[in-house]
């Protein structure tokens, strides 16, 4: 596999995850924005379709840190041995990839709060869907 399909098929991996969470807000959309009722009296399906989203969601955010950026990185010719992501991902910056750091940082924290659930706390998961 030469660098130009191992890149598309990096894409087709990170797309799949887009547009399975493209469906997921699809179904999801009567319940958008979302509020701590509508978290309480979520139905089966609905919450079926918000564990697609936070799944594919923190799946896509993992793939782009670990393999998408190393991959953009490399074919523009840089060395990625030592770089944290942080390192990454302002390097993506200057290649105009990546809009600013901050955002990279909201769509972490985002994913991190994602990953856990908040049971008897229905305000932090309405928050942070």
């Amino acid at each position: 596999m030469n660098n130009v399909d191992i890149y598309k098929h990096a894409l087709e991996i990170s797309n799949t995850h887009a547009v399975r969470m493209q469906t997921a807000i699809q179904k999801l959309q009567h319940l958008i924005p979302f509020n701590i009722h509508k978290v309480q009296t979520l139905n089966e399906l609905d919450f079926l379709y918000l564990e697609l989203f936070n799944n594919r969601f923190a799946k896509l955010q993992d793939y782009m840190g670990s393999t998408l950026f190393d991959l953009c990185l490399i074919f523009a010719g840089d060395v990625i041995d030592g770089l944290t992501i942080i390192d990454k991902v302002n390097k993506l910056i200057k290649y105009d990839i990546i809009d600013s750091e901050l955002t990279w940082r909201e769509f972490r924290k985002a994913r991190n709060h994602l990953a856990h659930e908040y049971p008897t706390q229905p305000e932090l998961t309405a928050k942070y869907i």
